[in-house]
Parts: C-alpha cells; structure tokens; sequence
C-alpha cells in the first residue's frame, strides 16, 4: 500500500513543470487584465481529487523540502514541519463535510491564509480563470454575460493533452494502483506514511475516502472536457484493455 517514487518518476515531475510554466505565462497575462485573480482564496474551499500522478509530485517536492530544511535548520524543525503536514492530511480523512467529487465545508488542507504549496500546486488550481471558467464564489470582475474571458484554442489544446500525456506516461509499467483519480489526502499520504500506518487509517476512516475512479482518463475536469482528449465526452472512455472503473484505492 505505500508508494515509491522512481528515478523515471522524477523526470515525469521535471515534465509536469515545464507544462505549468506553460500556465504561469498565461496566468501572467491573464492577471494583467480586469479578469485578474484578487487572490480570495474562495476557491480553496475543496477536497481536492487528483491522479495519483499528482499525489506523488506533491508528495516528492514535501520531500524535498524536508531535507532543505533538515540541512539549513536541523532535524527538530525538520521533522516537526513534516508531521505538521502529515496530521493535516490524516486530519482530512475525517472530514465528515466532504462528497466524492469535492464538496466541503473545509479550506484545502494546504490553505494556511494562502497556498502552501504554491509553486508545486496541482494543475486544476492553474486552471481556474485561466482555461476554464469560474463560478459564483469567485469574486472576478465579470464580462456582459456574466462570466469572464479566459484562453482557450490550439495552445491551450496542446498544453491540457500535454498534461494528460503525462498523467499517462506515469501510469505506464505501474501496477493498477497508480492510475487511479484518489482523494487528494490520501494520495499524498500513500507516498509519506509507512504501510502499517495505511492500514491503520483505511480502519478508521470512512469508506468514501478510499473510493477511486481507475485510469488517467477519468480526471474529468472542466479544463480536461473543454480541452483535452475526449472533450465533450461525459461517457466512459475505454483505452486499450483499461476499463473504466471505480474501485477502493
């Protein structure tokens, strides 16, 4: 049940880099227009789903981060920032507030008055206003038909299957349980906590956590329907021998 990062991992990371800097321009130019993002954080209300792709990326960069720390400031900081992180994620396995798909009475577990790990943060949050419309919660200025302009056409086209591409190119030699749309928290916390302590966890956390959609096709977001591959497609989606599927992570 715990995860490992490869050699081979780490070089699909460096990848999903190069796609967000692809975003950071756009977000860039969209921020110097009436349509710019005011930094509410309204949109952080979510329990995140993410492929596991993701999960790991984040999990590899908290990593990072640990030993940065351990070096410059010593093994009690170190550790004490990382445990910090750890109960949060498990604090979010038992938000009674949260629905499969997002809905929660909860800020994102890495909203602490602004994103924690924003640099490293998953690609829906770029997505936001950027590529994809927004909702009511935004506060945005909006356009005559109430919504806002945002970019779309062949570059973003390339940008979002780049992205799919290498949900995919991740999945690729992996046994089942790493192509799979996972509760962010959990995800995470594959890659941090020992196998013993997953254990412990799926034993005393509600089953609605654990429940995962199989396949990098299903990250049906909205910027991945308007977009990606199979856009306009709310229908399973078979890729070679994969079934679509929801299983327990």
């Amino acid at each position: 049940m715990n995860r490992t990062v490869s050699g081979k991992d780490i070089y699909t990371f460096a990848k999903f880099d190069m796609v967000y800097n692809q975003l950071r321009m756009l977000e860039s130019q969209q921020n110097e227009t009436k349509y710019k993002c005011h930094g509410s954080g309204n949109c952080c209300t979510i329990g995140l789903t993410l492929h596991m792709s993701e999960c790991a990326n984040i999990a590899f960069k908290l990593r990072q981060q640990y030993y940065l720390y351990l070096e410059d400031k010593g093994n009690d900081y170190a550790s004490s920032w990382m445990d910090e992180i750890v109960d949060s994620l498990i604090d979010a396995m038992y938000d009674e507030t949260w629905e499969p798909g997002g809905a929660t009475e909860r800020k994102c577990v890495f909203f602490k008055g602004g994103c924690t790990i924003y640099g490293f943060r998953p690609m829906i949050c770029r997505t936001v206003g950027t590529i994809s419309t927004i909702d009511d919660f935004c506060p945005r200025q909006r356009n005559e038909h109430g919504g806002i302009d945002y970019f779309t056409g062949p570059a973003v086209e390339r940008i979002v299957k780049g992205f799919q591409d290498l949900m995919k190119e991740y999945a690729e030699g992996k046994d089942a349980g790493y192509d799979v749309v996972v509760y962010m928290p959990l995800g995470i916390l594959s890659f941090l906590l020992p196998p013993e302590k997953m254990v412990e966890l799926s034993e005393t956390t509600d089953s609605k956590f654990w429940r995962a959609a199989e396949g990098w096709q299903n990250y049906k977001m909205h910027f991945t329907q308007e977009h990606g591959y199979f856009r306009g497609n709310s229908t399973p989606v078979t890729i070679g021998e994969r079934k679509n599927s929801e299983k327990d992570f």
